[in-house]
């Protein structure tokens, strides 16, 4: 991999090209809450103002933030599309008997802040 690599030139490209995909880790210092996460949502309000991608992957990351990101959403297309998902996630949820609405899905996320 390494030769075939070295074989690609360098080329200038426009955030347009970028897409950032965000994924949830563990935080043993617990300070996620308080610097990475607001960090990487500063990143990522500057590469989607530069026409940049971003992909928030985890569905239960996105409950309590619903409004948010939909609000934030290119179109209205994607913030249909953003409550359409929540809303069968939800359902889903009901459906084993969870009620995450207005939880943290995670005890980590708790304690991470």
């Amino acid at each position: 991999m390494a030769r075939e690599v070295a074989r690609i030139r360098k080329q200038l490209f426009g955030a347009d090209h970028l897409i950032f995909a965000t994924q949830c880790g563990v935080d043993q210092t617990r300070r996620q809450g308080l610097a990475a996460n607001r960090a990487l949502g500063v990143a990522v309000d500057t590469l989607v103002k530069l026409r940049g991608t971003a992909i928030l992957a985890e569905t239960a990351e996105w409950i309590g933030a619903e409004q948010l990101l939909t609000r934030r959403a290119i179109n209205r297309q994607v913030a249909d599309r953003i409550a359409s998902v929540m809303r069968r996630y939800e359902i889903r949820l009901e459906t084993f008997g969870e009620d995450f609405v207005g939880k943290q899905a995670s005890p980590g996320n708790i304690e991470g802040g």
